[in-house]
């Protein structure tokens, strides 16, 4: 009996390690098109989860006249983890809204997102270590990847990719940025790792 209990925990072991492994190293895939936003294949949530999808009117005095009934499709991250986005979607925000301890990885892979409102990336919360050449929010540019990103002034952000906490971009991918006003603007560290990124 005591040897069957003893198989019978080592293969539960076996079976969960992997699963653990999955969970640990997992990502998310964000797919943007005009008519759907996918996560891992499947409708992105509208409840709270790692990855959810708010509808956002900005009504901060900045936003054009032509643009005030303007909803965006504003993507939350709101934990740890590593998250990858393809695809194109006019009036649509990635926000980052993690916990002060999480460290987010945000892959871009032949990403196109434009806002004519508000940021196009907005960093609102993560870990930040608060030291040079270290951040909790790393942006990477896929290797040989092509990425666009169209932003305009916030409610109190005003760069087309704009973060409350420092942030590292790196990757062997393209980046251009089309800006209402500023490129990139952090209100911490910013660190430049690599990646051709042009700035309009």
């Amino acid at each position: 009996m005591k040897k069957f209990i003893v198989l019978l925990l080592a293969v539960c072991l076996i079976s969960v390690v992997p699963l653990l492994a999955k969970t640990a190293d997992s990502e998310y895939i964000i797919e943007l098109s005009e008519k759907s936003i996918l996560v891992n294949g499947g409708a992105v949530s509208k409840s709270k989860s790692p990855v959810y999808l708010q509808n956002i009117t900005e009504t901060h005095p900045d936003v054009a006249e032509e643009y005030k009934n303007t909803a965006n499709s504003v993507i939350t991250i709101s934990a740890e983890g590593t998250y990858r986005v393809k695809g194109s979607r006019e009036n649509c925000q990635i926000l980052i809204d993690a916990g002060e301890n999480d460290r987010v990885r945000l892959i871009l892979d032949g990403a196109e997102i434009r806002c004519k409102t508000a940021p196009a990336i907005l960093v609102k919360s993560a870990y930040d270590p608060l030291k040079a050449g270290d951040a909790g929010v790393t942006i990477e540019l896929a290797a040989n990847s092509k990425n666009s990103v169209y932003g305009a002034t916030g409610a109190n952000n005003n760069g087309a990719v704009s973060s409350d906490v420092s942030v590292t971009l790196n990757g062997g991918g393209y980046l251009d940025i089309t800006a209402e006003n500023e490129g990139i603007e952090t209100q911490k560290h910013l660190t430049v790792n690599g990646g051709i990124i042009t700035i309009n």
